[in-house]
C-alpha cells in the first residue's frame, strides 16, 4: 500500500543496510586479499607501500569507517524470481505478500533523473568475487602513486560500490540484483530519515515508472494465501482506485501454508 500510494521505493545509504552480515563478509574477504598483497610488498622491501596497505587494513576493521569525501551511495535490491518460497517465508512470515516487478528500461529512466546509477548484479561465486577485490587492489595502487589522498578517496567509493554485491554464496537462490543510486549535490536534499533499531536511518524516496498519474507496475504476484480469488480481486480493486496500471497479476505457485 505505500509503495503504490506513494508511487515510490526507497533507496536506503549504504552504510545502513539491514543485514550487517553483508559487509561484513565483503570485509574480511577484503582483508584477507590485502595482507597478502602486504605479504607480497614485505618479499619486495617497499615500507612505504606496506604502511599504506596497514592503514587500509585499519580502516576496513573499523566496523564504523567512512571516508569524510565518500558521497552517499543508495541501494535498492530486486530479485530475478518473483515467486521465491524463501522470499515469502523472510519478508511475509505472518500474513499475503506481494511481488511487485517492474521494467528495468523504466526503473532506470526514474533512478536517471537527480543523480548516477549502476545497475549490477549480486556475485555469489568465491573465485569471482576475489577477482574483482583483486582488481579494485590494483586500481587503487594505481590511483594512490600519483595522488595518496585521491587513492584512498578511489577506494571507499568504489568499495561501497562493490561490497553490498559480494554475497555469501549461501544466498545464491535469490538471484539479486541492485540498484545504486548516487544523488547529484542538488538531490542530496532530499534525503529522508526512519527509525531503526539502534539509529536513524537515510533513505531518499525513488519515483517509480508512472503516465500521468498512472503507476506502472508490469507484473504483481500474490504470496502463499487460502484466498486466492479473493485476494486476487480485492488487489485489482485497490490497483483501479489508486490509478495503477499493470500488466498481469497471479497467485503463487507455491504450495505454502503460513496461517
Amino acid at each position: 500500500m505505500g509503495i503504490i500510494e506513494s508511487k515510490s521505493i526507497w533507496a536506503t545509504n549504504a552504510l545502513y543496510l539491514n543485514d550487517a552480515s553483508e559487509l561484513n563478509y565483503s570485509r574480511k574477504m577484503f582483508k584477507t586479499q590485502l595482507r597478502e598483497y602486504q605479504n607480497n610488498i614485505i618479499k619486495n622491501i617497499n615500507s612505504y607501500e606496506y604502511n599504506v596497505f596497514t592503514t587500509l587494513i585499519m580502516n576496513i576493521e573499523d566496523k564504523d569507517f567512512i571516508h569524510p569525501d565518500l558521497p552517499g551511495i543508495y541501494v535498492s535490491s530486486f530479485s530475478e524470481k518473483d515467486d521465491l518460497l524463501s522470499q515469502w517465508r523472510g519478508y511475509c512470515p505472518r500474513g499475503p505478500g506481494f511481488s511487485l516487478g517492474f521494467k528495468l528500461t523504466k526503473l532506470k529512466k526514474c533512478f536517471l533523473e537527480g543523480g548516477a546509477i549502476l545497475i549490477r548484479q549480486c556475485i555469489y561465486d568465491e573465485k569471482q568475487q576475489i577477482k574483482r577485490l583483486i582488481k579494485l587492489i590494483d586500481q587503487f595502487v594505481q590511483k594512490y602513486n600519483d595522488d595518496i589522498e585521491g587513492g584512498f578517496e578511489y577506494f571507499f567509493n568504489e568499495f561501497m560500490k562493490l561490497a553490498p554485491t559480494l554475497k555469501h554464496p549461501k544466498f545464491q537462490e535469490e538471484r539479486e540484483w541492485r540498484i545504486f543510486y548516487i544523488p547529484s549535490v542538488s538531490a542530496v536534499h532530499n534525503v529522508e530519515f526512519r527509525g531503526g533499531q539502534t539509529m536513524a536511518i537515510p533513505y531518499i524516496e525513488i519515483p517509480l515508472p508512472r503516465e500521468k498519474n498512472e503507476l506502472l507496475i508490469n507484473r504483481i504476484v500474490i504470496g502463499p494465501t487460502p484466498e486466492h480469488i479473493l485476494s486476487k480481486t480485492s488487489l485489482k480493486m485497490i490497483l483501479n482506485r489508486k490509478h495503477v496500471r499493470f500488466n498481469d497479476v497471479q497467485c503463487s505457485s507455491i504450495p505454502y501454508r503460513n496461517w
